[in-house]
């Protein structure tokens, strides 16, 4: 188990970054102007494209 750990950090320090990066994104676009029910579909709707198809192919094969 202790031989795991590192997979462990590794995905914490991932999830940090993204994280980080999503937090510099956002001040980036609304500082610059864009709406903020703009911004919230565009980051729904991207959602919804990475998650999506990950989503159906699971229940997909869970199914089978």
């Amino acid at each position: 188990m202790a031989a795991d750990g590192w997979k462990a950090h590794a995905a914490l320090a991932l999830v940090q970054l993204n994280y980080g990066g999503y937090h510099v994104i956002t001040k980036l676009a609304l500082t610059v102007g864009m709406n903020q029910v703009v911004f919230c579909v565009f980051r729904d709707l991207l959602a919804l494209s990475l998650l999506g198809p990950i989503a159906y192919f699971k229940e997909k094969c869970a199914i089978l």
